[in-house]
């Protein structure tokens, strides 16, 4: 993506660690990005549909593509939440 701040790179699901005997935050725990978690929903659902009843070696060819195309949805779906307009 060429726009400077990615869309989607702010965590899904952030936390915090605290020390337990100050009770302070200490660091932050980010974790995953939202389009890496959008894509590996998206994926799931490629992945039982396109992935269904083939063998492994058709599998290994075609993984790369239903993973290009779960990053392609999750893109389109933080697209859709940042316009706010639906």
């Amino acid at each position: 993506m060429s726009n400077k701040n990615k869309l989607g790179q702010e965590p899904a699901f952030p936390s915090g660690e605290i020390d337990m005997e100050t009770f302070e935050p200490t660091k932050d725990h980010l974790g995953m990005s939202k389009r890496f978690y959008a894509a590996c929903k998206a994926m799931q659902g490629l992945c039982s549909s396109e992935l269904i009843g083939i063998t492994a070696e058709q599998a290994t060819k075609r993984v790369p593509r239903v993973v290009k195309l779960a990053y392609v949805y999750a893109d389109e779906l933080l697209k859709q939440e940042e316009d706010e307009s639906i």
